[in-house]
């Protein structure tokens, strides 16, 4: 990505500011799951359905964070730098999901007998 010299601080402050928001958001999935692993051997229908509305919650202020970094961006800087960075930060999300797919049994996977 190319920064005019004298737009690269107004970058990096809204780059500090998406970080913050980024971090509170992966804090929440953190949380998710953990839950999940905590709950995985009984899971019951009620605790699924509340931990997938909570995953989606999660992508759902993903989307809302990049829309809104997008927004503020590309009128403060371009649109096109808003752009760049917004491809960067979806394939590094995506990259993170992915990992964390392969890592994360689905539910049932592993059957735990007591």
């Amino acid at each position: 990505m190319k920064i005019e010299a004298g737009k690269a601080y107004l970058f990096w402050q809204m780059y500090d500011e998406y970080e913050v928001a980024r971090k509170e958001i992966g804090t929440q999935r953190v949380k998710n799951i953990e839950q999940y692993a905590k709950k995985y051997e009984n899971l019951t229908n009620e605790e699924a359905d509340a931990l997938v509305k909570a995953s989606m919650e999660v992508q759902k202020s993903f989307i809302g964070l990049w829309e809104k970094t997008y927004k503020n961006m590309s009128k403060s800087i371009s649109p096109i730098t808003a752009a760049q960075f917004l491809q960067a930060e979806m394939f590094f999300e995506n990259m993170f999901r992915q990992e964390l797919s392969t890592d994360i049994p689905l539910i049932g996977e592993f059957d735990i007998k007591k």
